[in-house]
């Protein structure tokens, strides 16, 4: 019989391998995580950094931060806040997402940083969501953004249906162009 701790970790390993959930996270929890990680491998490509805000109490959970000089200024930030769903939220123009309605209100409010939504859309099951091999690494669906800066007050109680063109994945070229933008004294 092999002895009891190698038998354990080979069934962690095992659970790893086999893309079963063996952890103390939500699904929800790992569908946050997942979409952290997609906004700091897009904002590494485009030669930025990201700042993780620690309590999220005002609707944004990641800051951006480049360093070009703008025609306004230098090293601008964007504040993002990120959701992520397994939904099936997709048609062929847009993504039609239901935000609470505290975060719509802090999207939409006029802020020194400029803020975007950011929503990850991912598989329904967490083992189809990343795929690697040695040379590559495939994440599976992507992140699509929006601004709701200067959008309308809503009558709406609980959430607000926010439209997310497909058009705007969020991409490195696409964050180059937003933080750029933001440095000649735009908003996204």
């Amino acid at each position: 019989m092999l002895p009891r701790e190698p038998l354990q970790k080979m069934q962690r390993l095992a659970l790893l391998e086999s893309g079963s959930r063996g952890s103390a996270l939500t699904l929800d929890q790992q569908k946050e995580q997942l979409s952290v990680a997609y906004v700091h491998a897009v904002a590494s490509a485009a030669g930025c950094s990201i700042k993780e805000v620690k309590v999220d109490d005002d609707s944004v959970d990641v800051t951006v931060v480049s360093r070009i000089q703008g025609r306004q200024l230098h090293s601008p930030e964007l504040n993002i806040q990120l959701k992520a769903t397994s939904q099936d939220v997709l048609d062929d123009l847009e993504l039609t997402y239901p935000l609470k309605l505290k975060n719509y209100e802090d999207l939409r409010k006029k802020t020194l940083v400029p803020r975007i939504l950011v929503v990850m859309v991912v598989p329904e099951q967490p083992d189809q969501w990343l795929k690697q091999a040695e040379f590559k690494t495939h994440l599976y669906r992507c992140c699509y953004w929006t601004s709701l800066w200067g959008k309308g007050a809503t009558t709406n109680s609980t959430n607000v249906s926010v439209k997310l063109s497909r058009k705007n994945i969020l991409t490195p070229a696409a964050l180059s162009s937003i933080m750029s933008t933001i440095a000649d004294g735009g908003r996204p």
